[in-house]
């Protein structure tokens, strides 16, 4: 069962790891999405290298940057569906092996799993999902199948899936998406389907999908004002 607050949560996981030296940082109830909305505070348990194991209380709805960020947070990462934002870094090289997002989630930090190298299996984002952050999933390399973007973005940010070698098949990115930065999707040699780009589509950066594997024509939108050869910039 989940601990029915933050307090408790902390003392279950002072119990089971009394070495932690968990933070005594107090719940933040004073969250953007409304009083009393309840928060894991930011670096919450940075760099407890002895926490393996948390059981998220009931009602959480944020996650604070670097809240886990060089634990050793390990097996399935089942996030509570009444959190709508991760913050930077929050899991961020940790040993976490599968991932469930929450369905209302809106915000996804930068180098929210950075480097989370034994993170496998498909990855689904949520529709609801509006923003992502730098690097959120760089060098993820175990995750696997296709990759869905969801519809709502409106920028792919500087190496967010960089280096996400399993990822297979086609890529489509959906209408609403107006940039992919630069090196979005470098080093996914694993996508050897199609690339389909949205009319939406303004802006690509440099090296966007450097070292993928695509195969078959490319259509380049007609609404692009600029995308990015090396150092070349090429406006339209």
């Amino acid at each position: 069962d989940m601990p029915a607050s933050w307090e408790e949560a902390k003392r279950l996981v002072e119990e089971r790891f009394p070495n932690s030296e968990i933070s005594h940082s107090s719940l933040n109830t004073n969250s953007n999405y409304g009083v009393g909305a309840n928060e894991i505070p930011n670096s919450a348990f940075n760099g407890k290298s002895s926490l393996v194991y948390f059981v998220f209380p009931e009602y959480v709805t944020k996650i604070g940057s670097s809240a886990f960020n060089g634990t050793l947070l390990s097996g399935a990462l089942i996030i509570p569906d009444d959190v709508v934002e991760i913050g930077n870094s929050a899991f961020q090289s940790t040993n976490i092996t599968s991932l469930q997002l929450p369905h209302n989630l809106k915000v996804l930090g930068s180098r929210v799993f950075f480097q989370c190298s034994s993170l496998s299996g498909t990855l689904s984002l949520p529709e609801s999902l509006e923003s992502i952050g730098e690097y959120c999933f760089y060098e993820c390399a175990m995750l696997s199948g296709t990759l869905t973007i969801p519809s709502k973005l409106k920028v792919i940010p500087y190496g967010c899936f960089s280096r996400c070698v399993g990822f297979t098949g086609d890529l489509i990115i959906p209408e609403g998406v107006e940039e992919i930065e630069s090196q979005a999707f470098s080093g996914c040699f694993g996508l050897n389907g199609r690339l389909v780009l949205p009319n939406s589509l303004h802006v690509i950066g440099a090296w966007a999908f450097s070292e993928c594997s695509f195969q078959g024509e490319l259509y380049i939108p007609k609404n692009i004002k600029a995308f990015f050869i090396s150092k070349l910039v090429i406006a339209s």
